[in-house]
């Protein structure tokens, strides 16, 4: 059964492609502009427990692709998360970090192995809440990975030469004592081949 979305009307936002540092604006040569038409929520999500944390954003305008901005392919072939368990992805962010703060400089990126669901719950009681056949859990307990300001970005798997999104940054478990992301444990993201009907919907739905 497909899925219905949320649609919602966005005003006075602007996406902009191919930034790399957020505190240089002399290169308008290689970004490019583009508003924001629409976003499609998906209707199952819940904000207590962030369960089906996705969403599919409409531009007013296409994207011409360049040497700086390049499209991530969707998931392709098997989409059973066994099958990449032991497999690295990366993910490239903005968010805070031991620097401090995110929001600003240039993205760092980290590579992190994906993990079972079942090795992910039994680290953490609190993972059984948090993780369902729809997410996916990836880290390996080195203090290293996305953290706030990063929610939203992709984990990329290169497979067969292609880089696909496979998962969407979603939560972490808070650090003791400290109103900061615990990376000493497993990262948790929204497993966005679980979701490809209802994405190939929502494009199907928005093509201008």
């Amino acid at each position: 059964m497909q899925r219905k979305s949320t649609y919602t009307a966005i005003k006075n936002l602007v996406v902009r492609a191919g930034v790399f540092n957020l505190e240089d604006w002399t290169d308008d040569d290689i970004t490019v502009n583009r508003g924001l038409a629409s976003a499609a929520i998906h209707d199952a999500y819940n904000a207590s427990t962030l369960a089906n944390d996705i969403l599919v954003m409409t531009l007013t305008k296409s994207v011409p692709f360049s040497m700086h901005i390049k499209p991530a392919c969707l998931w392709s072939g098997n989409t059973n998360l066994k099958m990449i368990v032991g497999k690295s992805g990366v993910v490239a962010g903005w968010g805070a970090n031991e620097m401090g703060p995110g929001g600003k400089g240039e993205p760092r990126m980290v590579e992190m192995p994906i993990v079972s669901t079942e090795t992910c719950r039994s680290s953490k009681a609190e993972f059984h809440k948090l993780t369902s056949s729809r997410t996916l859990c990836a880290g390996d307990h080195s203090g290293a990975g996305p953290c706030l300001g990063d929610s939203g970005g992709g984990l990329y798997i290169l497979d067969n030469g292609r880089w696909r999104i496979r998962g969407v940054v979603s939560l972490s478990l808070w650090a003791e004592g400290d109103a900061s992301c615990n990376l000493d444990d497993y990262i948790v993201f929204t497993d966005t081949a679980q979701y490809l009907p209802w994405i190939k919907n929502v494009m199907s739905n928005n093509i201008r």
